[in-house]
């Protein structure tokens, strides 16, 4: 890449602005409901934050909350890896690999 062009640089900073964004997101929201896990039955906080733990069963632990981040990151770079990978094999592990794990 040359970034010649005005085109080029904003198509890159779109990209990493977008590439950040998706990748921070399910991290940011599991340290949010972390930091409000022992206020997350206060009816405020449930009405705020209530959706991004629902359907967990938070009498497990903390531990929980990881379930949703590692799947939502999981997907993701198993999106990244079979756009991006030139190579086949990259590719068909990656959609076999991670769904088995």
């Amino acid at each position: 890449m040359t970034f010649d062009s005005v085109g080029e640089i904003a198509n890159s900073v779109f990209f990493i602005f977008f590439a950040v964004l998706c990748f921070a997101s399910p991290i940011l929201i599991g340290l949010l409901v972390q930091i409000n896990f022992k206020r997350l039955e206060v009816a405020s906080v449930k009405q705020r934050i209530g959706e991004l733990y629902e359907e967990l069963n938070l009498t497990q632990g903390r531990s929980v909350i990881a379930i949703p981040i590692t799947f939502l990151l999981r997907r993701l770079l198993m999106s990244v890896s079979v756009v991006f990978s030139k190579s086949i094999s990259v590719q068909i592990y990656t959609t076999f690999g991670f769904s088995v794990a």
